[in-house]
C-alpha cells in the first residue's frame, strides 16, 4: 500500500467521523451509523495490531497506540450503547 492512500484513506475516514459527530448533535440517526462503525473497528484495531506484531515477529506500524485507541473506543461503545437504548414499552 502506498503511503498517499494510506494518507488519503485515514483523512477520508476521519471527515465521515467528523461530519457524524455533527450529524450527531444535530440529532440526524444515520450518523450514528459511522460512529458505532468507529467503536467497533477501534476496539478491533486494538487487537489486530498486536496480534500481527506477534505473528509478524516484528513491530507492526499502529502496536504502540492500537490499546489506546482501542480503550478510546470501548468508552465511545459504552456512549453510544446508552444513548442509542431503547426502552420496552
Amino acid at each position: 500500500m502506498s503511503s498517499t492512500f494510506f494518507i488519503v484513506f485515514n483523512i477520508f475516514w476521519l471527515l465521515i467521523w467528523a461530519v457524524a459527530v455533527i450529524g450527531i448533535r444535530h440529532g440526524h440517526n444515520l450518523a450514528y451509523f459511522a460512529a458505532w462503525f468507529l467503536s467497533v473497528a477501534g476496539m478491533a484495531n486494538a487487537v489486530v495490531h498486536p496480534v500481527l506484531s506477534l505473528v509478524g515477529g516484528a513491530y507492526f506500524p499502529g502496536t504502540v497506540s492500537a490499546p489506546f485507541v482501542g480503550v478510546a473506543c470501548f468508552w465511545l461503545f459504552l456512549k453510544l450503547s446508552q444513548s442509542t437504548r431503547t426502552t420496552a414499552r
